[in-house]
């Protein structure tokens, strides 16, 4: 933390000079790619656009006091014309510099950043508490989001901030698991909406190490407790969902025998394949119970839910060595029907079957019990409805698979 709060120290006194990162990096030992990692992550924006907030921001200042012509604040702050200057301030401001020096405008400015000590929280009701209750302590939500553990600021919207933070828990087992959340904050009320994007202590191998920026997104370090695999994780926006599944309690015999990433796409023969015998079903479904007894004839899909026209069944599509669970819901009424790839897993080259117990569906491999399925509801439902997922090196939309690569 010190060397980044010298090399913040460094650029706010060369602040409009040509600053070299690589010189920079190499003053405190960082490479290039860690100083502008951490650099992201701590001050919530690239180093190249703190420059020119920074440099914006006695340009502001300057323009306000009116005592110096527009040129000579372009050049005094950096910029290397008028005209670059002024289209640069009008892109960011959606006014010129005379329309902003003769009119009434009000402009938000970045302060210079100042690290303090790093604070932690167990919980994400601190978290909220403490952004709340020391909002006034700080300059602006930069510097408070800069002092934050594993914590980062996603937006601010009108009186609403957005952010991403890890927590931790201990299990009954005194085991450590990890919380990704995302978080919308009314700074006025302190009322939050709180959501989780995943537990770790549904997938023990997992591990969430780490959240950090670059320029192009965020993104959480994870790891695989057992063989020390790391992988990096984007958290990337998706729409909420209607329903949620999970796939859980993946049995120890199996789980320690996995050894590859099975959450595969999708290809186009297999989505054929889908589309044609979600199809077939429907056309058995001219009423409630011979759609029922056509399901029951199957040993590769079952029911979870049905209301009315409405369905919502799960599908195994067994491969050579894997398969994927797909959810799908159906419109009997007005024959359409919605569909995702929801989870997916080693099969051992078995054959994969869903057997209904209660309002659990267990999945077994050759009819031995390999997992359970079932809908997430009430108040989880909620909780975990976060509208981001993490999307994995290799582009799979989750990290059940780190567990057991």
């Amino acid at each position: 933390m010190n060397n980044l709060q010298m090399l913040i120290d460094d650029i706010e006194e060369h602040l409009f000079e040509d600053i070299s990162l690589n010189v920079l990096a190499t003053k405190a030992n960082y490479s290039k790619y860690h100083f502008s990692r951490e650099f992201n992550t701590k001050v919530g924006m690239s180093i190249s656009q703190y420059i020119q907030e920074r440099r914006f921001t006695y340009a502001v200042q300057m323009l306000s006091e009116n005592q110096r012509n527009i040129t000579e604040i372009a050049f005094k702050c950096g910029f290397n014309s008028l005209a670059y200057f002024s289209k640069k301030f009008k892109e960011k401001y959606q006014i010129t510099p005379k329309q902003y020096v003769n009119g009434q405008f009000y402009i938000s400015l970045v302060d210079r950043i100042t690290l303090g000590d790093v604070k932690m929280f167990k919980t994400i009701d601190e978290t909220n508490k403490y952004i709340y209750d020391n909002l006034n302590n700080y300059e602006n939500l930069v510097q408070i989001f800069s002092s934050l553990e594993n914590i980062l600021l996603h937006k601010e919207e009108d009186v609403y901030v957005y952010y991403f933070s890890i927590t931790e828990t201990i299990g009954e087992q005194g085991e450590h698991n990890q919380i990704l959340w995302y978080c919308k904050l009314n700074l006025l009320t302190g009322t939050s909406d709180s959501k989780i994007i995943r537990n770790t202590a549904f997938i023990p191998m997992v591990g969430l190490e780490k959240l950090y920026k670059t320029n192009d997104g965020f993104y959480v370090e994870i790891i695989n407790k057992k063989s020390k695999t790391r992988m990096q994780g984007k958290l990337v926006a998706q729409r909420k969902q209607s329903y949620m599944t999970d796939f859980c309690r993946i049995r120890e015999k199996y789980l320690v025998q996995a050894t590859g990433n099975d959450e595969v796409e999708l290809t186009q023969n297999e989505k054929d394949r889908i589309e044609h015998d979600i199809s077939e079903l429907m056309k058995n479904g001219k009423n409630n119970i011979s759609f029922k007894a056509t399901i029951e004839s199957i040993e590769h899909i079952q029911i979870m839910r049905m209301l009315s026209e409405k369905v919502l069944i799960s599908y195994i599509l067994n491969r050579d060595e894997n398969f994927s669970i797909i959810t799908a819901l159906l419109n009997l009424k007005n024959q359409s029907f919605t569909y995702e790839n929801a989870h997916g897993f080693r099969n051992f080259g078995k054959n994969t079957t869903i057997l209904r117990k209660g309002n659990v569906f267990e999945v077994q491999l050759d009819g031995d019990p390999l997992a359970d399925i079932h809908l997430i509801k009430g108040n989880d439902f909620e909780l975990y409805n976060s509208g981001y997922v993490i999307e994995l090196e290799n582009g799979n939309k989750d990290i059940h698979t780190i567990g057991y690569i």
